[in-house]
């Protein structure tokens, strides 16, 4: 063999063989992207069909290819969809060792973890905790880019309010306003990452129009809320959207759609095993259906709940009965 041709072989084969081998690696770590994100997607379906359990399995299935290839985003997004779940079915111990792995992983501060705090809090009750976390954050939100986590951050922040009572001002209403028409033009483009969590955003806005007592306003974004979670077959989302458009319609005097709404959201209410909100909604169509009064079904929850609004609207019912 001549040098040059020694020479040659020499320079080259070293680059043959890191293309082989780069050739090879691309291709294993896109497919445990792929595999990451397509368990990423199935726990999204099991969420959404209320399979928690199934869910939780997946996600961590997602966390496990991940961390095959060390892929760190990869498995942040797979941790936060699991706090998700957790937040969801009430475990607050394990949402609290999640967020751990979280910060664990270098996930100290920012939009992201500040969203998972968010959602845990407000999923425990937690809504004094939630606007506490999101009031200092308002105005860097407003001054930044948009994103996904600063939308579902202000869902949170209002409904928080919401739940609390408090009065939205107009200026953070406006700010939110904006946030969701940039998130519907991104979502109209397919440049929207996550549809759930703009029908989450017009529920938040519909809702508060409903405590407004703005309710054409709300039954508007309460119905773009029902088409979206329809479209991506959310249907925790579906039996919530059913029932508050429900009550909706009921204020808006068209009692034959709104008895339409509340059964279809105690149906399912009950397919997704959620007791509490089954028996709201049954109660408030028994409310406009005095011939589907159940006295005794009635009467065994004003014994057994603990829910006082529930059982405020049971005594109002059963009172010109007595």
């Amino acid at each position: 063999m001549s040098n040059r041709k020694f020479l040659f072989l020499l320079i080259t084969l070293p680059l043959l063989f890191a293309g082989c081998f780069s050739a090879n690696k691309a291709p294993r770590e896109s497919s445990y992207t792929i595999a990451g994100y397509d368990f990423i997607n199935s726990g999204i379906s099991f969420m959404n069909m209320g399979e928690y359990g199934d869910a939780k399995s997946a996600f961590e299935r997602a966390f496990e290819q991940f961390s095959l290839i060390d892929d760190s985003d990869g498995k942040i997004d797979a941790l936060l969809y699991l706090i998700r779940v957790y937040s969801k079915t009430g475990e607050k111990d394990k949402t609290e060792a999640v967020l751990a792995r979280l910060q664990s992983l270098g996930l100290t501060d920012g939009p992201k973890l500040l969203r998972a705090k968010t959602e845990a809090a407000f999923s425990e009750g937690e809504y004094q905790n939630v606007i506490s976390l999101c009031e200092p954050e308002l105005a860097k939100i407003k001054l930044q880019q948009f994103s996904e986590d600063n939308l579902d951050i202000m869902s949170y922040y209002i409904n928080a309010g919401n739940a609390l009572g408090l009065k939205i001002s107009g200026g953070v209403l406006a700010d939110y306003k904006d946030l969701i028409v940039i998130a519907t033009e991104k979502h109209i483009d397919g440049s929207f990452g996550n549809p759930l969590a703009l029908s989450f955003a017009y529920y938040t806005l519909a809702l508060t129009y409903y405590n407004m007592k703005e309710y054409q306003n709300s039954h508007t974004y309460f119905t773009t809320a029902l088409e979206l979670d329809k479209n991506y077959e959310n249907l925790p989302g579906i039996a919530d959207d059913l029932y508050m458009k429900g009550k909706t319609l009921v204020n808006l005097k068209r009692f034959t759609e709104a008895l339409d709404h509340l059964e279809r959201a105690a149906d399912a209410f009950k397919a997704l095993g959620k007791t509490g909100d089954y028996d709201h909604a049954m109660v408030d169509i028994m409310s406009l259906r005095p011939d589907k009064m159940d006295v005794s079904y009635l009467t065994a929850l004003l014994v057994n709940s603990k829910d006082e609004s529930l059982k405020d609207k049971i005594r109002k019912i059963l009172k010109p009965m007595e």
